[in-house]
């Protein structure tokens, strides 16, 4: 006879059920935990099992057809109804194995007072066996179950081997490359403990109060609103992203020798150690035309001269008193230089960026840059605002027989503007200028002069001052070499001997039409305005097109001219 049967025989009918009672719940209890396991796991990572999604297959089909709002009402209502799906199977869950344990515990009881104990005891040595081997084996398949939602939710976000360069010798781990290979836009939900909510409400407030926007009291009450929904959403955990974005700061933290870095151009996330990154910038920053050390921080000194320069527009009428608290800084921190990786050229160099948020003249800088901004007439005949501007311009431009397209580059354009020729801009502008501002030409003059005078900044543990060029970092530089570009062509084109039938530039990018001899002498001009301001030239190439910011200008053979667009990537 078996066990069971032997059980019935000695000890009755009722004993034998309660003992299959026993080793049935035990094998249900093994699938109960591991399922409630499997169910949290995916709430954890934001995932959901395939039997929920397919139970609202019907309500995501509306999201084919709705759009605008209503597009992001049902998706909200899909995310929340596949949540609330979960969250009641968790709840069930939990309740049944509650349910089993309790059972469980009771027929326990009876056993004892029933059976000897060396039959109890072998019982439960065989149950925890069977338990063991029943709750790995389904916990393998839950594994493999979960790790197929994550590969199912990763192939939703589509990464190119282009869009990463490792210039190290590091290996990197594939998951993590990947992740990097994103670039520093791709935008994932932030977990609670990557916020530090009072610092991040002090910031609101900050900028809040230095903006000049109407019902700030209403701006800061709806910024609040939103902290406080999102520190109350039951949905704030993390996704499989998270998991992967810890992984990467792991790895990252683990080789502190390593810098991620968003390249030049192409938009191509840049591997780089940090020997090679320094040696780079030190290349740069040992350049005395252009930089020199400093034995300290001079940013106290620079925000105080900046303080008194906005008391005394005040102390004139010039800016009334709250003008005058808005353009004041007192908490100013110098500035960060940095570099992006030139990886489109032959030879690996950085191009030298300067980070002047919250400098020390940084709310000067913006009040020169808000009057120039409005005083600059960007209706002339060279101005683009942007690449869908310039294709409505060109596109089907017929140009004269025998000519050509060609695009001008400046050389390091912001470095090698001199004050003296910013000023005579400003000078020569001066009549539209004054008509947006009450400051004086001595005083706009004045702050020119400051700017360019204080930048300073800080990389490696060292002090830096620029000594040569436009103010790096700062908002005037653009606008004001927007001034300096104009009366660069307007100058140019005066001398050249032929007639050029279109010029359009875009801060130091130009692309213009010339006759087919005309190349050399349009360089020679050009050049010979400024000795700083040096230019390069690129002709058509072998398909007789020329690129221009986002696009590609193209001459056909009867010398009209297309745009196609430049893919980066």
């Amino acid at each position: 006879m078996g066990f069971y049967q032997d059980i019935n025989v000695t000890y009755g009918y009722s004993t034998m059920r309660n003992l299959k009672d026993v080793a049935n719940i035990n094998i249900k209890l093994a699938n109960l935990r591991n399922r409630r396991n499997f169910l949290l796991r995916c709430r954890k990572n934001n995932l959901v099992p395939p039997h929920i999604t397919s139970g609202v297959h019907n309500v995501e089909n509306l999201t084919n057809t709705a759009t605008g709002s209503l597009l992001r009402r049902t998706l909200n209502f899909n995310r929340r109804l596949r949540n609330s799906i979960l969250n009641l199977e968790i709840k069930i869950t939990h309740e049944t194995v509650l349910s089993f344990e309790k059972t469980l515990t009771s027929l326990k009881s009876k056993l004892v007072t029933i059976l000897p104990t060396y039959i109890i005891t072998e019982f439960y040595r065989k149950l925890s066996i069977n338990y063991s081997r029943r709750f790995f084996k389904v916990k393998k398949q839950n594994q493999k179950k979960f790790q197929n939602l994550i590969l199912t939710q990763s192939k939703k976000i589509i990464s190119q081997p282009n869009w990463i360069k490792n210039l190290t010798d590091i290996e990197i781990p594939q998951d993590i490359k990947n992740f990097l290979a994103l670039g520093p836009k791709f935008s994932i939900q932030p977990c609670l403990k990557d916020i530090n909510v009072p610092h991040l409400l002090a910031d609101i407030d900050y900028i809040v109060d230095k903006s000049k926007i109407q019902n700030k009291n209403l701006i800061l009450s709806k910024s609040c609103n939103l902290v406080t929904n999102f520190l109350h959403n039951d949905n704030n955990f993390n996704n499989h992203l998270n998991v992967t974005f810890n992984r990467t700061k792991k790895f990252l933290k683990e080789n502190p020798n390593i810098r991620v870095i968003n390249s030049d151009k192409m938009n191509v996330t840049t591997i780089m150690t940090t020997s090679q990154y320094e040696s780079l910038a030190n290349d740069i920053l040992k350049d005395s035309n252009y930089y020199k050390v400093l034995r300290r921080d001079s940013s106290n000194t620079i925000q105080q001269k900046a303080n008194k320069f906005i008391s005394n527009l005040v102390q004139n009428n010039i800016l009334t008193e709250n003008e005058g608290k808005t353009y004041r800084n007192y908490n100013g921190v110098i500035n960060k230089f940095y570099g992006l990786p030139k990886i489109h050229k032959p030879i690996l160099s950085l191009r030298p960026i300067i980070s002047g948020v919250n400098s020390p003249n940084r709310e000067v800088a913006q009040l020169i840059t808000d009057i120039l901004s409005i005083a600059y007439k960007n209706d002339n005949n060279f101005f683009v605002k942007d690449s869908f501007q310039f294709c409505n311009f060109i596109n089907e431009f017929q140009l004269p027989p025998n000519h050509i397209i060609i695009s001008l580059d400046a050389k390091a354009l912001f470095n090698n503007i001199s004050c003296t020729t910013a000023i005579n801009s400003i000078t020569k502008h001066w009549i539209d200028i004054s008509k947006c501002c009450k400051l004086t030409l001595s005083q706009f003059i004045q702050a020119i002069e400051f700017l360019y005078d204080s930048t300073v900044f800080s990389f490696s543990n060292n002090i830096y001052k620029q000594i040569q060029g436009m103010p790096m970092g700062s908002p005037v530089s653009p606008i004001l070499a927007q001034y300096v570009m104009d009366d660069l062509v307007e100058a140019c084109m005066n001398k050249l001997s032929f007639q050029i039938p279109f010029l359009k530039k875009y801060v130091d990018d130009f692309i213009l039409s010339i006759p087919h001899n005309g190349i050399n002498e349009i360089l020679q001009v050009f050049n010979h305005y400024d000795e700083l301001v040096q230019f390069t030239i690129e002709e058509e190439d072998s398909n007789r097109s020329v690129p221009f910011l986002d696009s590609r200008l193209i001459r056909r053979e009867n010398n009209s001219l297309i745009t196609s667009w430049k893919n980066k990537k």
